[in-house]
This record gives structure tokens, sequence and C-alpha cells, in this order.
């Protein structure tokens, strides 16, 4: 079993207990790495002063000040408008897709056990995907928030969130959720098969249903 989730110290009142999820929150919440990983690239990216004023703007929050247990999705959603505000979406999406691959190197280190991580790697790709994607949905509670996390085979997983709480709202000409997108293949890419790239084909910020993932392999 992997046991590993989007979070990095979730609330004890939002650890679930025999990997279901718990009762639904009042509010919907999402990991602190949504946040805390956005944050490190916009300082990476464009200096500690105007990542620090972005913080501000959209979540209220400044670098000593970064959460440690699960956040309302609400903020996640204001830090991505404050970003498209003042960056643009081109810049604005390759932040979210480094933070999400930050978050996955996160969950490497600390929430997916070494002898799951070995297993997974010695697994053909076609078994070890189905076993990352289960878990993934079984957790997905701490990184779709309010939204509905689905995983179907085709034969490659392709991965959907509808009611996603990232773009909720936005009218977008391209996809912006690339966070979950560089989360996902950089799971993938580590832990089942190297060449695995992840695509966003489909946004409901672009008029879609929902956000598509598809998941390709060179």
């Amino acid at each position: 079993m992997i046991t590993h989730d989007m979070t990095r110290t979730a609330s004890p009142s939002h650890t679930p207990a025999h990997d279901s999820a718990p009762s639904v929150p009042l509010v919907a919440r999402i990991g602190p790495n949504a946040i805390i990983c956005t944050a490190e690239v916009l300082r990476d990216r464009v200096g500690v002063a105007k990542a620090e004023a972005l913080l501000a703007e959209g979540t209220g929050r400044t670098f000593r000040t970064l959460p440690d247990a699960m956040v309302d999705e609400a903020e996640v959603r204001a830090l991505v408008r404050t970003c498209l505000a003042h960056l643009g979406p081109r810049q604005t999406r390759a932040v979210l897709r480094e933070a999400g691959q930050r978050t996955a190197e996160y969950l490497m280190q600390h929430r997916i056990p070494r002898p799951v991580q070995w297993l997974l790697k010695g697994l053909p790709a076609t078994l070890g995907v189905r076993v990352l994607s289960n878990a993934m949905a079984r957790h997905a509670w701490t990184f779709a928030g309010s939204g509905h996390f689905h995983v179907r085979y085709t034969p490659a997983p392709e991965f959907r969130v509808d009611d996603c709480p990232l773009c909720r709202g936005l009218t977008l000409e391209a996809p912006i959720c690339d966070f979950y997108a560089g989360t996902f293949e950089e799971l993938l890419a580590r832990l089942v098969r190297r060449d695995t790239s992840v695509a966003q084909v489909e946004s409901a910020a672009c008029g879609g249903t929902s956000c598509r993932y598809e998941v390709r392999w060179s």
C-alpha cells in the first residue's frame, strides 16, 4: 500500500483512516505544497521582493508565514489569479508546473516509503502506473479540494478533475492547471517510466467540462 498524500503536515482532523477519505469539511482544503512550492518557485524566478508581493496579494502570507497544514482551496485559487494578473498566462503556467514538480519531489522524500518506491520502479510500467494512479485516487482529498478526481485507462492513464478548484471561475484561452500536470508527470516519470509526459488536453477554464490530463509515453 502506498501511504502518501499531497500535504506537508496535515492536521489530525484531515488525516484519513484506513485509506478512506474523511467527511467533507465545511471549507474545502488543499495540501500546503500548492502554496509553499509556488512561493519557492516565484522566489527563484522573479526574486524575493516580487515573490513576497505576489504572495501577500494572493494569500495575505509572507515567507515567514507559509502554511504547515492544509489550506482553504480559495487561497490557492487566489494565488493563481494573482500570478495570472502580474505574470501573464505563459509565465504562470511555467511557475505552476515547476511547483508541481517540486511537490512530487517532496512526496518522494517524505510521503512515499522507499520500499514502495523500489517496488514501483521494479514493476512493469503498465502495472506500476495502475498502482500509483490508484494510490493517487485514494488520496485525492489532499489535492483536489472540492473537485473530483478520476482515473481512466485508455490503456495509458488519463486523469480528470471535475469542478477543478484551481481554475474555477476563470475564462482563459489556454489551460492553467499546470500544478497538477507537473505533479503527475514527475511522480510517473520518477517512479514508473522515465519517458512519461503529462499534458493537459481539456480545461474547464477554456470551455471544457472538466480539467483532463493525458499521460504520454515516448
